[in-house]
This record gives C-alpha cells, structure tokens and sequence, in this order.
C-alpha cells in the first residue's frame, strides 16, 4: 500500500483531539501555547513524511532517477553508460534479466542496440532455414553502414546460442534524389538557405526506418521549418533507384530503407 504522507493540519487536529480526551488541557484556541507547540513540531512533521515518501518512491525503478537509479541497477549487474539518460538506463535496467540470459531475442538486439551507430535492430527468425535468424541493422549514417553491420555481427557471435546462426544484414538501399526550388525573402542569405535546407533533406530521408514510405507532404514541412525566410518550396524532381518517379508519396518493400547523399540533393 502506498505511503500518503499527511499534512500538518490534520496531524494537528488529530492530536488536539487526543489531547482533549486523554488530558486536562482545554485551551487549543489559535495563539494557544499548546496548539503553537504543536503546530511547529507538526510542520517538520509533515516535512518529515514528504521526505518519506520521496525515498519511498525511489526504490522503485519506474520512479527512482539519479543515482537511486543507479544503485537499482547495481542489483542486476546493470550499470549506467557514460552521458546516459535515466529514460534509457531504466529501459535497459527492466530488461536485464533478458539480456543475462543472452541468447534471447532481447538480449541480442539489446547488445546490438549498444554498438556504436546503431539507430535500430530488428531481428528476424529463420531467414536462412531453421536455426536462423537475421538482425537487421538499421544504422544513424547509411555511410557508416558497413562498419556498423560487421560491429554488429561480432555482436550476434559473441550472443547467438550454440546450434544457431545469426547473420547481421544491412536494409537495401533505395538511394533517392532530389530537386528542390526554394523561394525566399528578399535580402536575405540565400546560400545559408541553401546548405541548411540540404543538409535537412538529407537528415529527414536518413531518419526513415525499414520499410517506411517516403510522405511528399512531410518532406516539404521539413524544408518549410529550417527558416521563416522560406515562402515556399517546390519538389521540382525526385529520383528513386536511379529512376525519375511521379512526385508522389513513395513505398518502399519491408527490408528497404530510403538514403541519400549531399551530392544527390539539388536546390534551385
């Protein structure tokens, strides 16, 4: 049951009422010796069972922060990575258990999700028969992609239970180009304009999970949002697999994934 800390009025109420019954003091009037002796031990009283219940809450994993966090994480061989956030450390401290086990499906896209460069893994069984599976690696840079699929590989050996084999599998590539004409303000810094919509194009298309369609819409929102000193923005062409497409919402199949370079990214 919860602890409820109680308030210095109720306390106070409560023990003049005690003290009526059990004594012969009769004067709890305000301004009475009595009640003001009460009043100030019940006002660190109250401050007291507030303290209480903080604590209280802190030795639950779904409340505590800090380094209450922490010392939970001690208790199962869990602990906090350098610059880690109480969000993702509690999520990691929950699934500990998973990942001590470690030839679960948990435990390895956990460790997976712990390489470096890793935005996503998604595990898929029997892939190459029974006795198989697949990660999926979904990396922070498709330039990066590569080194960060072998990374994970290592992973899935070290993981991966005895009689199974798991292989790490980059998404295929869909490479996208674009063109764009912006219209602006005048006197304004066309060139900043110009790098900053780039460089937001290609973090927008970078940012697309396995199998997440491409949404026009949502691309020129992107654009729209780098300044107020852009009026308007026209997708003027769009290239997918090296192939001009109508500019249009765009799927792509479950084990595709969009990318896109600088060069690959023209403003008009």
């Amino acid at each position: 049951m919860p602890f409820a800390p109680r308030k210095e009025i109720d306390i106070t109420n409560k023990q003049v009422q005690l003290l009526k019954e059990n004594t012969d003091i009769t004067n709890f009037s305000p301004g009475a010796r009595a009640r003001m002796i009460l009043e100030l031990v019940n006002m660190e009283l109250e401050q007291s069972e507030k303290n209480l219940e903080r604590n209280m809450l802190q030795a639950f994993v779904s409340n505590a922060s800090g380094v209450y966090l922490d010392w939970i994480g001690e208790l199962v061989a869990c602990f906090r990575l350098p610059g880690e956030s109480d969000s993702n450390f509690r999520y990691r401290i929950t699934n500990q258990v998973y990942t001590l086990a470690t030839a679960n499906e948990q435990s390895i896209r956990m460790n997976c999700l712990l390489v470096e460069g890793v935005r996503d893994a998604r595990l898929i069984p029997y892939t190459h028969g029974t006795g198989s599976f697949s990660v999926y690696v979904i990396p922070e840079d498709s330039n990066i992609a590569d080194r960060v699929t072998s990374m994970v590989q290592s992973v899935i050996d070290r993981y991966q239970a005895y009689g199974v084999k798991g292989y790490a599998m980059r998404p295929k590539d869909v490479p996208v180009r674009i063109s764009a004409r912006l219209i602006t303000k005048p006197n304004v810094d066309r060139q900043f304009l110009v790098e900053s919509v780039r460089s937001t194009i290609r973090l927008f298309i970078e940012a697309h999970d396995l199998g997440q369609r491409l949404i026009i819409n949502a691309l020129e929102s992107a654009i729209l949002g780098v300044s107020d000193d852009i009026e308007d923005v026209e997708i003027h062409s769009l290239h997918l697999r090296d192939k001009a497409v109508l500019i249009q919402n765009q799927d792509v199949y479950w084990d595709e994934k969009l990318s896109i370079s600088s060069q690959d990214i023209t403003i008009l």
